[in-house]
């Protein structure tokens, strides 16, 4: 199940007229990602992505379940390597599934 969190579905006009991303004010970074652990442990979401204002970088983290399965509040993020490996075996897996006369 995919969901959003309403106050992220509109976009952050303070965001969109900085002129570069050195001029992105941390304030609304911080506005932004503050609440999703918080909503992603409430709603027992394992999966958390997010992107700054323009979507050119992506953060990704994992909420570690507890023995019940529910969220634990805790998180693994994944850095921009992490991303990209994760992302590269999905292509070449679905790529291997598609033409398995490929080796």
């Amino acid at each position: 199940m995919m969901s959003t969190l309403i106050f992220q579905q509109l976009p952050e006009t303070d965001a969109l007229i900085a002129s570069s991303h050195a001029a992105q004010p941390i304030l609304i970074v911080i506005k932004l990602l503050l609440p999703l652990p918080a909503a992603a442990t409430a709603n027992n979401i394992q999966l958390v992505l997010a992107n700054d204002p323009d979507a050119d970088r992506l953060a990704a983290a994992e909420q570690i379940l507890g023995e019940s399965g529910r969220g634990t509040g805790r998180f693994k993020t994944f850095s921009g390597n992490d991303i990209g490996l994760l992302l590269a075996d999905w292509v070449w897996t679905n790529f291997k599934q598609r033409h398995p006369q490929v080796r």
